[in-house]
């Protein structure tokens, strides 16, 4: 936290325990930030005390690793080796399912939390995801950004899918990159690619750093999967379920999108396939009763189903899901097909635990792809629901984008080019890695892990089945810096995986203290830890009252604004029902206790 010339650097507390300094503080009079983490890729930020025309500045750090893939072009020749960065720069509203939840009276709004939404019984934190929204022709938050790139090596390209940038080139593979004036509203997410030119492709890189303070060496991993994909077997027969999102939040260019990806999914089934479409808003429903052949009035008849969808009604995922991964009647029939259910929304929805648990435990033999339709999808949601489904995550930001990245999506799905990955470190030493399993290899994509070893390691081997030979490579660990920068991703991993222990029954008391160890140790923000700064010389008396505000979030680029009790964004179908019982049952419960309070006083009297 910068005032004026003076820097307070934050502490990382245990999350109850930050908050109750920054709420000490902030009635002391004294400036004071806290940044809490409400989902892995949602995090909230509060600042106390600040006086009439003065500015504070909030600086906060995070490491994040890029993405990799091969790109083939419509031939299935090598294009280019594409590297991308997302920056997240808006919230989509989340669906909020369940009953409501009366809190209790003495709690503050602080901890109850200042969103649209009250806590409900499937998604308790309700309150502190869903931020105030402006309407689609207010915008309050806008961004400045400036991009230093220095990539390593030779650049063929370099591109700003979304928004409009300025470049300038100081050097081979080395960028500096500005946000253009006009173009700095914080609607959707930022993404920017850069290819590598012909030949210079990675086929594998580590990094290995020493820890400053201990002996512990961590690494961060990146193999790449053979190109010659000539030896895999045929295609086995497939039946391809789609699960398409109608629901509130999709209304605008993501239903539009949305249909377009989809018929274009439905032109590419050969008539051995089969499939079905799911789609879902408030209930789910199938268009067929069972997978049916993709002959000619078969995929005609879906696409008179496509081009007649429209957005409106709640978020039940879980009900999509359920009817997606059901076991198939007759099994025995589809013992020689591949199961892969695509699934395309934009998964504005609040109760993520509930659906990972879901899909863990009823995926069985099925692959789950998830598509993510819009201008700022949930992202924590899509990829870990395709890490538990055992598939990939494929973002699609623009309508004009949706052939590109659905036929590298089907590219993907004709076949995996490598299964049952293994990773030797060769060494006695311990070594712990994240993943800890490595999902089915898709073509152009890399193997991807951090490890820490208690010393330093060599050569790491990895083995995997190709079709019907084992692929290995050998991999030479040559150079380790002195630094701690991916001890940050390691212990970021290792706390990702802690959390899926609790979804998948490991004792939450357990597991949370290993969380907040970790956390403590590796400056994180997390579930349970929070990071706090505070001033130590007291900036308002006492005497002065405190006014509060929360900002607005921009509502996400295209999507359609639907003003109910106030500002809730359409997908909170049952967020007006549950405000409304909410305040009803808080207003009985004041009665209630004013009642009592004056009987105890008659009888006192």
């Amino acid at each position: 936290m910068i005032i004026g010339e003076r820097v307070i650097e934050g502490k990382i507390k245990p999350r109850k325990q930050a908050r109750k300094i920054y709420t000490q503080a902030k009635q002391q009079g004294r400036k004071v930030s806290l940044v809490e983490q409400q989902r892995p890729n949602m995090f909230s930020s509060e600042v106390a005390n600040i006086a009439p025309n003065e500015t504070i500045k909030v600086v906060i750090e995070y490491q994040q690793s890029i993405q990799y893939q091969n790109i083939k072009d419509d031939t299935g020749n090598q294009k280019a080796g594409e590297f991308s960065l997302r920056f997240p720069m808006a919230i989509n509203p989340r669906y909020i399912p369940g009953e409501p939840i009366v809190e209790k009276l003495e709690l503050t709004v602080a901890e109850v939390g200042r969103g649209w939404a009250v806590n409900t019984t499937l998604v308790p934190d309700a309150s502190k995801i869903t931020p105030p929204v402006g309407s689609s022709n207010i915008t309050t938050a806008k961004t400045n950004l400036r991009i230093e790139l220095d990539a390593g090596f030779p650049i063929e390209s370099i591109d700003s899918a979304y928004h409009r940038v300025t470049s300038m080139k100081h050097g081979s593979g080395q960028y500096t990159l500005t946000l253009a004036p006009d173009n700095n509203i914080a609607n959707r997410d930022f993404k920017l690619s850069w290819q590598t030119a012909i030949g210079q492709q990675p086929r594998a890189a580590v990094f290995s750093q020493q820890d400053k303070n201990s002996s512990d060496t961590y690494h961060l991993i990146m193999i790449m999967p053979p190109t010659d994909t000539k030896v895999l077997q045929p295609k086995m027969g497939r039946e391809v379920i789609y699960i398409i999102d109608s629901s509130g939040s999709m209304a605008g260019t993501s239903i539009e999108q949305a249909r377009k990806a989809l018929m274009m999914a439905i032109d590419r089934l050969s008539a051995n396939e089969t499939f079905n479409i799911i789609e879902f808003n408030s209930t789910a429903h199938k268009l067929f009763k069972q997978a049916v052949s993709a002959n000619y009035s078969n995929k005609a008849y879906a696409r008179r189903f496509i081009r007649h969808l429209s957005a409106d009604g709640g978020t039940e995922m879980a009900s999509a899901l359920q009817l997606a991964l059901a076991k198939p009647r007759d099994e025995q029939s589809h013992h020689n097909r591949i199961r892969q259910v695509i699934f395309l929304t934009d998964g504005s929805v609040g109760n993520e635990a509930a659906l990972f648990q879901l899909i863990k435990n009823r995926l069985g033999e099925s692959r789950l792809f998830t598509v993510g339709i819009g201008s700022a999808p949930n992202s924590f949601f899509m990829t870990k629901a395709a890490r538990y489904g055992r598939g990939t995550f494929t973002y699609i930001g623009d309508v004009n984008e949706v052939q590109e990245k659905m036929n590298r999506l089907f590219t993907k799905l004709d076949a995996p080019v490598l299964k049952n990955i293994e990773i030797n470190f060769n060494t006695r030493a311990a070594v712990e890695v994240w993943p800890k399993k490595q999902p089915d290899l898709y073509q152009g994509e890399p193997i991807m892990l951090v490890a820490k070893s208690t010393e330093q390691i060599h050569q790491i081997n990895v083995t995997a089945d190709m079709a019907n030979r084992k692929w290995q490579m050998a991999l030479k660990v040559s150079k380790t810096e002195k630094n701690n920068d991916i001890a940050v991703l390691w212990a970021r991993n290792k706390i990702n995986a802690l959390m899926d222990s609790i979804h998948e029954g490991e004792n939450k008391k357990a597991v949370k203290k290993q969380i907040v160890n970790v956390a403590l140790k590796h400056h994180l923000v997390s579930k349970f830890t929070s990071l706090v700064a505070v001033d130590v010389t007291p900036s308002r008396p006492l005497h002065e009252a405190i006014k509060q505000h929360a900002f607005k979030t921009n509502l996400p680029k295209g999507m359609i604004y639907k003003k109910v009790f106030g500002s809730l964004p359409q997908t909170a179908t049952t967020s007006e029902l549950n405000l409304i019982t909410g305040l009803i049952l808080l207003l009985i419960a004041v009665a209630i206790i004013s009642y009592q309070s004056i009987a105890n006083s008659k009888k006192t009297v």
